[in-house]
Order: C-alpha cells, then structure tokens, then sequence
C-alpha cells in the first residue's frame, strides 16, 4: 500500500511529553568514557547513499520533492548467508545537549563534503552522551524502514499505521522490532565534522539531513534592529519552534533558522550584525519549507557588525506637469518585441536593478504572441521587494510638450505595489539619484485571483521636465505573500513637440 511517511506520531509524543522530558538535569555530566574497539559486527556494511538509493528506486518518479514519496523500504533481513545482516554506517552531526534536537539522531556520509544524509528516529532521551557530534555508528537496518518523515528521508520501524514510528529505547522483545542497544552500534571514531558551504539558493531536497553552513548572512532587521530585538526563541508568540528569518547578503535569498521553544539558547537575543550559521538542513513540520536547526549557539558566528540592509531610496517632491493632451512625434518607444530576454534590453541603455537582496526581478514574458516585461514575488518567500525597470536616457531639451503613454495589465491583484518614477541625474546607481513620483500615472487595478486586462495609462503630461538624460523607472516594491500582484508592462511610448 502506497503510504507518505509523515513523523506525526513522533511529533504527538513530542508535545505531550515536552513538560517532563527536557529538564536540566537530563544534560547532566556524561558517564566516564572507557576504550572500547570496534563492534564485531555479523553482517556487511553498506553507506547511507545505499539505503536513501533503495528509497528512492521505489518510488515511480523519484524526482518528485520527498514529502510527496508514496513508497517506504522494508529491512527484513534474516541474517542468511543468502541475505546478510547490513549495517549502515555514517557520523552523527545532531546534538540534543542544548535541547535543539530531540529524539532524533541525523547521520550523512562523511565527516567533510558529505553528498547524503537520513534522520533515523529513536525512542530516547537524551542521546548525546552515547551518540555525540561526529560519532561514527553502525545502524543494524534488521527490521528498520525507510520512508519520509516531515519532508526528509528517515529510518524507523514500520507501525500499525502508515506513518513511521521510533526506535525503541534500549533492548526490545520482537524478532523484527529491534530496539536502541541492537539497532545503533558506536564506533571508536569521532570526527571532527567540517561544514558543507551552500548558498541558500542551493538548498534542495537532496541536500536534506547534512551539516551545512550558509556565510554571508544576516537576521531580518524588523527583528534585531530597534529597542526590543527579537530572541531566538523565547517570544510569547513562538510555540514549539521560534523561526527567524535570515537573509542572505550573497544570492538574494531567504530561508528560516528553526529553533526549538525548548533549547537552552531560546533567550538569546539575535545577533544584529553578520555571518555565517551552521547547522542541519531539515524542513518544517509540514515538509513544504527548508529549515535551518543549529545543534549549539556556537553554530552561529557573527563576527562583522555591517550589514546589507535595503538602500532607503528618498523621493523628491512628486511632478504633476498639466494635464494637456499632446499629440508629438514619437522620442522614444519599447514594445518588447522580438528580445531573447529582458537582459536584451540592457545593450539599449535599459536598467534592471533592485536596492535590497531579492529574488525577484523584471523577466521578459509573452502571451499570445505579445512580448512584455512581466514582475511577480508569488512565491518568492522574499520578505521585501524593490526591483526596478528604467529607460534608458531620454532627451528632452529639444521639446518643450512631452508625454507618456504605455499599457500595463495587472493580475491576481493583492495591492497596488508599482510606481512610475522619474529622474534627471540618474547614472547607474539608483540609490544616488533624485526620484519624483508621476503623481497622475494611474496604474490599473486587476483582479485578485486571474489575469486582468490590458489597459492604457497615459498621456501623463512630462512637459515640466527638462534635461539631456531622463529616465523613467518602473518600481515594483512589495513581500511575499501579502503584496504580490503580478504586473505585465508594454507599449512604453515618449512623445514630443
């Protein structure tokens, strides 16, 4: 039977028993440590890549993200000469000493550039004092599955129902239900583990369960900059998990640092400078949004106090030139057809640029055979927008009666988001120019859950500006998902006597 495993049995466990199962002294000092040799293991050892490589081959589209696998993998093996034991071994890289994780071990495949990891769930805890940062292990897959547990590949016992369920702790009755002492076998061998450097515009469903580190970033800083920064995880509003935006001042990204409601640097204040934080790539609860879960506070190193927060763009008194219907010759026009792509437009003195790290940017989009320049954050998970299309230089020292006109559709409406704006000293960098708002450039409102229509907009009267080099931007500023309308741009046509 086609099942998607989701560790909801695990998680009910978690929020019932989260009152009696982290205390202070469940991280109390660890038992003296004795030499040990490795264990006489009865069977072969395969790497992890083998086990995730049988999950994935029983899938019919193994491409799909893995909160959507329909298939597990059953470990039923007898110990035969005919069928071995196997023994999967790889290093642990999770840690429930600060209270981060729980009753979870997370082992990839080597201590430094690691290509796969498993979350394998285990009825225990705590687990560091055994099963430490960088601990090599064996895990006897006899009677384990594997399938997806909260988006990310795990291992566990098969239960009554169609979820996976825990590892029993310690010694357990049951020919094919093994428990703790039976299933995970430590190593002699503790690594020192090294982060895998990603961006988080690399993050993907196979880069799940390996220890990473991501430079280069910082928090929000609605969250850390002010009189009251926010914690890690000690807000009233935070349960369960206190997730914090963190931006990256590389790729234009965003992702989420999770951190447990029960770590023991939930109070910690958020750094308000830069860095790098390492920890776990792992998903929500709900498999749909990658998680970054630090194992320690040490994880985060945020050593420079700049930032790369979005450039303040000061707008010059609006320009409302009179309404006067002018009838010109034609200065300037761009209707976007025949382009590759919208970068095409840059060899004709067209910028396209943004003043904050955003992953949103103007593209070249088409329907019907009609070319436009087409912006959109749906989807963008960017949590502040300011991307800008501008002409290139226009001329208009030789007139003294000009206007614009274009067409602009708005889609799936959720606020009116772009502006028209213009300058006169503009020479590349957005944030050194003066801008003033063209007060009666009315863009058109859409319908909020389709396309719209095209509409024209225009003549907006330009007679009142003068110079040799005036631009007109197109500035698109909003977040995902409370401003997001979708805007389709054509038609921009200049004209003057």
């Amino acid at each position: 039977m086609k099942t998607i495993q989701l560790n909801i049995v695990v998680m009910v466990a978690l929020f019932a028993l989260v009152t009696s199962c982290v205390k202070d002294d469940d991280y109390g000092v660890p038992p003296t440590v004795t030499e040990f040799s490795e264990p006489d293991l009865d069977g072969i050892v395969v790497e992890v890549s083998e086990v995730v490589n049988e999950l994935l081959q029983a899938q019919d589209n193994p491409s799909i993200p893995y909160d959507d696998f329909e298939e597990k993998v059953n470990f039923e093996f007898e110990g035969t000469q005919e069928d071995p034991v196997q023994y999967m071994t790889g290093y642990v890289v999770s840690s429930d000493l600060a209270g981060n994780f729980f009753e979870e071990l997370i082992i990839q495949d080597l201590p430094e550039n690691p290509t796969v990891g498993i979350r394998v769930l285990v009825d225990q805890n705590p687990l560091w004092s055994n099963f430490e940062f960088g601990r090599k292990v064996y895990v006897n897959l006899q009677g384990l599955s594997a399938g997806v547990s909260n988006g990310v590949i795990a291992l566990g016992v098969e239960g009554a129902g169609p979820f996976l369920e825990q590892i029993p702790g310690g010694l357990a009755d049951g020919e094919f239900t093994p428990g703790l002492e039976e299933a995970i076998l430590r190593s002699p061998v503790v690594e020192e583990i090294v982060p895998l450097d990603l961006m988080v515009s690399e993050f993907a469903d196979n880069k799940t369960n390996l220890f990473i580190r991501i430079n280069n970033v910082q928090f929000n800083r609605f969250d850390v900059l002010g009189d009251d920064p926010l914690t890690f995880a000690g807000e009233p509003t935070d349960e369960f998990d206190g997730e914090r935006i963190v931006e990256s001042c590389d790729d234009a990204m965003t992702t989420i640092l999770a951190t447990s409601t029960f770590a023991k640097f939930k109070s910690a204040t958020l750094p308000s400078g830069s860095g790098s934080i390492s920890g776990v790539l792992t998903k929500n609860f709900f498999g749909d949004e990658f998680n970054l879960a630090m194992t320690s506070i040490t994880d985060l190193n945020f050593d420079s106090d700049e930032r790369c927060d979005p450039i303040e763009i000061v707008l010059a008194d609006p320009t409302n030139c009179d309404d006067t219907d002018i009838a010109g010759s034609v200065l300037f026009a761009e209707d976007f057809e025949s382009l590759g792509n919208l970068n095409d437009l840059t060899a004709d003195g067209w910028t396209i640029g943004s003043v904050v790290a955003s992953s949103v940017s103007y593209t070249l989009g088409s329907f019907d055979n009609n070319f436009y320049a087409q912006i959109t954050g749906f989807n963008s998970d960017d949590t502040n927008i300011d991307s800008w299309l501008i002409t290139p230089a226009l001329n208009l020292n030789n007139t003294s009666e000009d206007e614009l006109n274009l067409d602009i559709q708005a889609n799936f409406d959720n606020g009116e988001i772009l502006t028209i704006l213009v300058s006169t000293n503009f020479s590349g960098n957005i944030a050194e120019a003066d801008w003033s708002l063209l007060e009666d450039a009315n863009i058109p409102q859409g319908p909020s859950g389709t396309f719209g229509d095209f509409e024209a907009v225009g003549p907006i009267n330009l007679s009142c500006i003068d110079g040799d080099s005036v631009h007109i931007a197109f500035r698109y500023q909003g977040s995902d998902p409370s401003a997001t309308t979708r805007y389709h741009i054509d038609n921009v046509e200049v004209s003057g006597n």
